[in-house]
């Protein structure tokens, strides 16, 4: 799966937590919870049959979400959305360094592998999930700062 497919996924479930009445009454206190499922997203989604694509793909992608997001955050002084796409993408990061880590080994037993090969719908799928993500995320920000 992308990076970049977690960076946004996670940034989204911040934002909408972020909407929440609970968040809003008491923002410090939820926090930390925010974080906890944005990491514990990417486990969520490894989870789901998907192809991986490389490192040069991940790599532009990711990117682009990158620079995106810091646009958000920085439009809006929002830095719990970079940490929770930080938190979202940072399994696969340490993974990748193979650190072995408790961490490293639950991604490998959930994450999803197959013998038979998928449908290639499946990439077209998450690369249209991504920048639909994106303009969610941006639309939303634009209606919330508008009401203010």
């Amino acid at each position: 799966m992308l990076v970049a497919t977690h960076m946004m996924a996670a940034s989204a479930l911040c934002e909408f937590a972020q909407a929440t009445r609970l968040y809003k009454e008491k923002p410090k206190a939820w926090r930390p919870a925010i974080l906890l499922l944005a990491f514990a997203s990417h486990f969520a989604l490894d989870a789901i049959p998907h192809y991986d694509l490389g490192v040069l793909p991940n790599g532009i992608i990711g990117a682009c979400v990158i620079a995106f997001l810091l646009y958000e955050a920085r439009k809006t002084g929002d830095g719990l959305l970079l940490a929770a796409a930080f938190l979202g993408a940072l399994p696969d990061a340490l993974f990748f360094l193979e650190w072995g880590t408790p961490v490293d080994r639950f991604h490998y037993w959930i994450h999803f592998r197959s013998a038979n090969p998928l449908p290639f719908f499946l990439v077209i799928l998450e690369l249209a999930v991504v920048p639909a993500l994106a303009f969610v995320l941006a639309r939303r920000r634009s209606i919330v700062r508008s009401d203010r």
